[in-house]
């Protein structure tokens, strides 16, 4: 099997992703337990891209920390 480089673009990118996908479940949760906010765009537009970025973040600072300790002996 072929080893993948991966680079920190590309991890949070991923993690971005994973972020809004959580965040978009979530979403449907409230819509569905019937949890509407009065002022709907502002929460999930806002929670959306909270999310993302702290996707993005942990993600690729998880995978930088690994690369760093995959490098010790």
């Amino acid at each position: 099997m072929r080893q993948v480089k991966r680079d920190a673009v590309s991890n949070a990118c991923d993690g971005a992703l994973v972020g809004s996908a959580a965040a978009s479940l979530y979403q449907v949760y409230l819509a569905l337990s019937d949890q509407v906010p009065q002022n709907i765009l502002a929460p999930i537009l806002g929670g959306t891209a909270a999310a993302a970025l702290v996707g993005a973040l942990v993600v690729a600072g998880g995978a930088a920390l690994y690369e760093r300790l995959k490098r010790c002996p």
